[in-house]
């Protein structure tokens, strides 16, 4: 993608969420690194403050949000009925030596386009999730909107990892 285009993107993207205009270079290291990975660790809270941890499979968009499904019976489900606060931890490949913390606000989905859109993001990605788990009848799907986000590389620890951090709202 031209560096132009990314740039009217991000202000694009900034206007919608009313976000300050992110440094191009950022947005693209942290897109490609979801792109790259399907799988994070989500952290969510249980009414007694208690955190509780879970691996996901996820999809993204180009506003860096994140979606991802469950059962509607799941701890995590439970948990963001009360509250939607959750932390991600996404780079599990040794080999990449890069990750991503990831803060944000999920908020279930309950547009049926929405979600059939969704399915097909997943199955596009070449998601763990199959068509068989999307399609459960106890399905249910969320979407998060990054509050924060570090970014870590230290894949050439040698020449200086790149780590910065980027606020959202």
């Amino acid at each position: 993608m031209p560096t132009q285009s990314v740039g009217l993107l991000l202000r694009y993207i900034a206007l919608t969420l009313q976000l300050k205009p992110m440094n191009p270079f950022k947005w693209q290291l942290i897109s490609s690194l979801l792109q790259q990975e399907k799988l994070a660790v989500i952290a969510t809270l249980n009414k007694a403050n208690y955190p509780q941890t879970a691996l996901i499979a996820y999809a993204e968009d180009k506003r860096l949000c994140l979606y991802f499904q469950t059962g509607q019976h799941t701890r995590k489900a439970h948990n963001l009925t009360h509250n939607s606060k959750v932390a991600l931890s996404i780079g599990l490949k040794e080999e990449n030596k890069m990750t991503l913390q990831y803060e944000g606000i999920a908020q279930q989905l309950g547009n049926s386009q929405e979600i059939k859109s969704l399915k097909q993001r997943f199955l596009d990605k070449k998601s763990p999730t199959t068509i068989e788990y999307l399609e459960r009848a106890d399905a249910i799907f969320f979407k998060i909107t990054p509050t924060w986000i570090r970014y870590s590389d230290y894949s050439h620890i040698k020449n200086h990892p790149t780590v910065f951090e980027c606020s959202f709202g």
